[in-house]
C-alpha cells in the first residue's frame, strides 16, 4: 500500500501518487465492468528517486497495482475478464535497464518497455494503444521532468486516440519562471509546448496567482482543442515548504464521468493528504532547525490549500451565477460539469452551494422524485433561477 513514509523529500510526487492511484481505482473498475482491456502507457516512466527496492514508490508499479487490484475485485463480482496492457517508455539507459528488469518478473499483466525518446516513438504508441481486443480503453500517463519533449504537434495523434484519456503533469514553478523568457532556445520550447508562438497573449499584464492561472488554463485548452477533448481540468500540487505551486495536473476526457471521477475520486481524497503531508514537512524542518521534536498537530487557522479553495469555489460560483441569471433553467449536469472544470471543486461542494440558494429562495429544483431533497447527476434535474421581484 502506498505510505508517505516512502517519499521523504519528494512529498509533491507522493500527492501526484495519490491523484493517479485512486483515479486507476475508478478507471478500472468503471471501464472494466463489461470487461474488455485497459491499455496504459507511461511516456516518462523513470524510475526516479525510487526509495524501495522495488519500485513501489514508482509510477510504473502503483498503476499495475491497482490496475490488478480493480481486475481482481471485477472477478470477485463474477464480472467478465479484464484484459491489462501496459506501455513504459524511458531515454535514461540506466533507469530502462533497471525498470525493465523489474519488470521481468510480472508475469500476470502484459508488459512492453521501450528504450529511448518517447517523441521518436509517437508512432509504435498508436499501434500499442489500438491492440486489445475489440473494446480496448487506453490512459496516457505524461510525466516529464520538465516543460519538453512533449511537443504539443507531436502528441497530438496521441491525444486524439478514442477511446482514450490523459493526464499531464504541468511543470508549473518551472514554466512560470521561464515562459515568458526573450532567449531563443527557450521560446522556441514554450512554442513547441505549447504548439502556438502566441502563448504569452493570454496572460498580458497578469501577475501573481492571476498570471498562474491563466498559464495553466491557456495550456490545458490548447490540450483540449488538439484532442478534441470536452473537458480539461487541472489539479494544483503544492511545494511541501512553501505557499506556491510545483506543478499541476492537466486531466483530459471526453465523458462528464471521467471528470467527475477526477475531481471527486481522485482530487478530492488527495486534498487531505497534501494538507497532511505538508503539515508534517513543515514540522521536521521545524525539528531540524530548532533540535526540537514537536508533537504532530493540525495548525490553527487556514492553510494555503484553505485559501485556494476558497479563490476557486468564488471563481466557479461567480461563473454557475451568471449562467443561472442568463438562462433561468440549467440542467444540474451543465452546472456541475461547469463547476467541475475549475481546480478544488466537487460534486459535494456544488450541492451545498445550491442549498445555500435555495434555503435563500434564489433557486428551486425541477424533476426531484416524491421524496428526493437533493439534485443528482445523470437524472434530468434541472436548477430553475428565481429572479428578485423587479422595484
Amino acid at each position: 500500500m502506498l505510505d508517505s513514509s516512502w517519499y521523504k523529500g519528494r512529498e509533491q510526487t507522493y500527492i501526484k501518487h495519490v491523484v493517479l492511484r485512486r483515479y486507476l481505482q475508478k478507471l478500472a473498475y468503471k471501464r472494466g465492468w463489461h470487461g474488455g482491456t485497459i491499455n496504459y502507457v507511461d511516456c516518462f516512466a523513470g524510475p526516479w528517486q525510487h526509495a524501495t527496492e522495488g519500485l513501489e514508490d514508482t509510477s510504473p508499479f502503483i498503476a499495475i497495482m491497482e490496475l490488478r487490484e480493480a481486475r481482481e475485485e471485477l472477478r470477485r463480482r463474477s464480472r467478465p475478464p479484464l484484459g491489462i496492457r501496459c506501455l513504459f517508455i524511458e531515454k535514461h539507459r540506466k533507469s530502462w535497464e533497471l525498470l525493465d528488469s523489474k519488470l521481468r518478473a510480472i508475469e500476470d499483466v502484459e508488459i512492453e518497455t521501450i528504450h529511448g525518446d518517447f517523441e521518436v516513438h509517437v508512432q509504435i504508441i498508436r499501434q500499442f494503444a489500438s491492440g486489445g481486443g475489440a473494446r480496448p480503453f487506453t490512459f496516457f500517463f505524461i510525466d516529464p521532468t520538465g516543460w519538453t519533449g512533449y511537443s504539443l504537434d507531436t502528441v497530438t495523434p496521441l491525444l486524439r486516440h478514442q477511446p482514450g484519456e490523459v493526464l499531464i503533469n504541468f511543470m508549473t514553478r518551472f514554466i512560470t519562471r521561464f515562459v515568458d523568457s526573450d532567449r531563443p532556445e527557450d521560446a522556441g520550447s514554450f512554442n513547441r509546448l505549447f504548439g502556438s508562438a502566441k502563448y504569452r497573449d493570454h496572460w498580458r499584464n497578469l501577475s501573481g496567482l492571476d498570471r498562474e492561472d491563466e498559464i495553466v488554463r491557456a495550456y490545458a485548452e490548447r490540450v483540449r482543442e488538439a484532442g478534441k477533448f470536452s473537458f480539461v481540468a487541472s489539479s494544483v500540487v503544492l511545494d511541501p515548504l512553501s505557499d506556491r505551486s510545483q506543478f499541476h495536473l492537466i486531466y483530459a476526457t471526453r465523458h462528464i464521468e471521467g471528470l467527475r471521477v477526477f475531481r471527486n475520486d481522485a482530487e478530492r481524497p488527495a486534498e487531505k493528504e497534501q494538507q497532511e503531508t505538508r503539515w508534517k514537512t513543515q514540522l521536521r524542518r521545524e525539528e531540524d532547525r530548532t533540535g526540537q521534536v514537536f508533537l504532530f498537530e493540525q495548525p490553527v487557522g487556514r492553510d494555503y490549500l484553505d485559501k485556494l479553495r476558497e479563490r476557486y469555489f468564488w471563481k466557479a460560483t461567480d461563473r454557475l451565477t451568471m449562467l443561472l441569471e442568463e438562462k433561468h433553467r440549467v440542467p444540474f449536469d451543465d452546472l456541475e460539469a461547469e463547476a467541475l472544470q475549475f481546480p478544488l471543486m466537487s460534486t459535494r461542494v456544488l450541492k451545498g452551494w445550491l442549498e445555500e440558494l435555495k434555503k435563500q429562495g434564489k433557486v428551486a429544483y425541477e424533476g426531484l422524485a416524491p421524496g428526493a431533497r437533493i439534485p443528482q447527476p445523470g437524472k434530468g434535474h434541472v436548477i430553475v433561477w428565481i429572479s428578485p421581484p423587479s422595484g
